[in-house]
């Protein structure tokens, strides 16, 4: 459950997840503390796996697809996405851009980029970001 948030599939990978925890971890971490920051990435990384784990058998159980539960999931992602939720939770009478074309209440700010993400890169795990969001 913990190595596949540690694990990454490029160095595009690496990079991207690492300034997006810049821009979401710097200002929810000013507003939480340190100490507060790290136990909530210590359980968004534990949760995320386990609602992916049990979505993915439920989907099993329910329908009959076996792909997620073949499927691999790397990355820390879904810790981004459960961060973007709880910042914007801290923060929720603001306006967000996504990506500079269009504004969003912070409410939707996380479902929005959700989508918007599965659309520009299709290959990337909905499920692993889903994940998140349901843990934030």
């Amino acid at each position: 459950f913990i190595t596949s948030s540690l694990f990454h599939g490029s160095m595009m990978h690496i990079g991207m997840n690492m300034m997006s925890t810049m821009a979401i971890g710097s200002s929810l971490e000013k507003q939480v503390g340190s100490f507060t920051m790290g136990f909530t990435i210590l359980w968004g990384i534990l949760l995320t796996s386990t609602i992916y784990t049990g979505v993915s058998w439920l989907l099993y159980l329910m329908f009959d697809y076996e792909r997620m539960m073949y499927q691999h999931s790397v990355g820390f992602s879904g810790v981004i996405f459960q961060l973007s939720v709880l910042e914007t939770n801290l923060n929720p009478n603001r306006m967000r851009s996504v990506f500079g074309f269009f504004q969003v209440s912070s409410k939707m700010y996380p479902w929005a980029l959700l989508v918007i993400l599965q659309f520009i890169m299709p290959q990337i795990s909905f499920l692993g970001h889903l994940s998140g969001v349901l843990v934030g």
